[in-house]
């Protein structure tokens, strides 16, 4: 007698006709969902005779255990190798795990999201549903905004640190770059040096080039505008 496999979460989201990141926030109960929607997945929940008392079982044990998984999702420009051997990035994971390590009920993990041509979209795929289960997710780097769009969709407001988003109401650690690049040509000028320039690490980084930004407008405003 064959033995029936169990029912998946992808089963259900396809029964049901939503993402799994959406089958995940009724069973978890995270998150807004439409009336809809949530009679929908425990709809199929029940027809599919999918268990859904496991993940009630380890939620309250969760909340029994005040664990909590926090995840710090690594978002590295394509020319980053490694992010954390930049000196502002290794600090900035330095004062997180700091912060964390005197929580005795906090796990985080460590992941990074790379474009689908550098990492297998499948891959990918794992991090985002272990990022939409967490219960905190911190985001460091220059994080697409696709990455970001999707998380807000599925209920994860992430914490941004070294970026930020002004069209979405996100939490955001952010330092004053525009201020650091005119503290850097104004030392420049101090220094005596009569032209200066930004060399521009990426286009894709607001914190590159909102430097710039102050590098120009520094120099224009001591030096003239042909002298940058």
């Amino acid at each position: 007698m064959a033995v029936r496999q169990p029912v998946t979460l992808t089963q259900v989201a396809e029964a049901a006709g939503v993402s799994i990141a959406t089958v995940s926030r009724v069973l978890n109960r995270r998150g807004q969902v439409d009336e809809h929607t949530r009679r929908r997945v425990m709809t199929s929940v029940e027809n599919l005779g999918y268990d859904a008392s496991s993940i009630a079982r380890k939620r309250e044990a969760r909340i029994e255990q005040r664990m909590f998984n926090v995840e710090l999702l690594l978002c590295p420009l394509a020319e980053q190798k490694n992010m954390l051997l930049l000196d502002f990035m290794a600090e900035a994971l330095r004062g997180v795990q700091s912060f964390f390590s005197r929580h005795g009920n906090v796990r985080m993990n460590i992941c990074t999201w790379e474009p689908d041509e550098i990492m297998h979209h499948e891959e990918n795929e794992m991090i985002f549903n272990r990022l939409v289960n967490a219960d905190g997710v911190l985001v460091i780097g220059n994080p697409a905004s696709e990455i970001i769009d999707r998380l807000v969709e599925a209920g994860v407001m992430p914490v941004l640190i070294s970026t930020d988003r002004q069209d979405i109401p996100l939490n955001s650690v952010c330092f004053d770059d525009f201020a650091g690049g005119v503290m850097a040509a104004r030392h420049l000028v101090e220094c005596g040096f009569r032209r200066i320039g930004f060399l521009c690490g990426s286009d894709k980084a607001r914190s590159f080039l909102r430097r710039r930004s102050g590098v120009m407008v520094q120099t224009i405003d001591s030096l003239g505008f042909e002298n940058f």
